[in-house]
């Protein structure tokens, strides 16, 4: 009797070790590498990202949409304004790729920043969006992160009011809008769009709906050149 339940025992210990090593091993097979089959966690998740209300770059017609989320001060979106665009101007000029600009400053890391994109959107107002755009991100890549100037920030008003001196705006009318606050209540809908469809960092992009985070330039591409086959 005793034996038999000797026996019971060491038959159930090993059919539990048994079982302990098969859910151990299909755990951790790769089931992307699977013929006929697709681990979820290795789909590419498609998000319905509205494009925003600023001018987009290329031809708004392309097929391949690129959306940045984006902060004027923080340094990835520096880094990615000073060496992405550039190539990413090589897209444009095909006709197939078109990039929009949406705000999301961070006030918790970057409290002047919010200026900067009130800024833009009065620069926006009179025809300029981009040339503000691409001034503020090089004056705080050149002066900031390679001079290291401790006093300078471009989210000063004084800065901004020169830099709409320089590109020929109204600077009364670009006053006013920068003093009242215009387009608050447009950069807070970015704020909340992207809130809304999980960005929680800046630069986050979206490549006709495929979310890439951070300044990964060799994602992007390899996102772009997907739709462009």
């Amino acid at each position: 009797m005793f034996q038999n339940k000797e026996s019971l025992i060491y038959l159930t210990l090993t059919v539990v070790i048994l079982s302990a090593g098969f859910y151990y091993l299909v755990k951790n097979i790769k089931i992307s590498n699977v013929p006929g089959i697709v681990s979820e966690k290795n789909q590419e998740e498609i998000i319905n990202v509205w494009e925003g209300d600023l001018p987009p770059l290329g031809n708004p017609q392309a097929p391949v949409k690129v959306i940045e989320f984006g902060d004027f001060h923080c340094p990835f979106c520096v880094i990615t304004a000073i060496q992405f665009y550039p190539e990413l101007e090589k897209y444009l000029q095909s006709g197939k790729v078109v990039f929009y600009f949406r705000d999301f400053p961070i006030p918790q890391l970057h409290p002047k920043a919010f200026l900067v994109h009130l800024g833009s959107r009065c620069a926006n107002e009179q025809g300029k969006y981009w040339d503000f755009h691409k001034k503020a991100f090089e004056d705080y890549y050149q002066k900031v992160m390679v001079n290291r100037d401790p006093n300078f920030t471009t989210g000063d008003e004084n800065y901004l009011i020169e830099l709409a001196k320089q590109l020929n705006l109204n600077v009364d009318q670009f006053k006013e809008c920068l003093t009242n606050q215009k387009y608050k209540s447009q950069i807070e809908r970015d704020i909340q769009d992207g809130n809304k469809i999980g960005v929680d960092g800046t630069p986050t992009f979206f490549v006709n709906g495929e979310k890439v985070i951070g300044a990964d330039f060799e994602g992007l591409k390899i996102k772009i050149e997907k739709y462009l086959k």
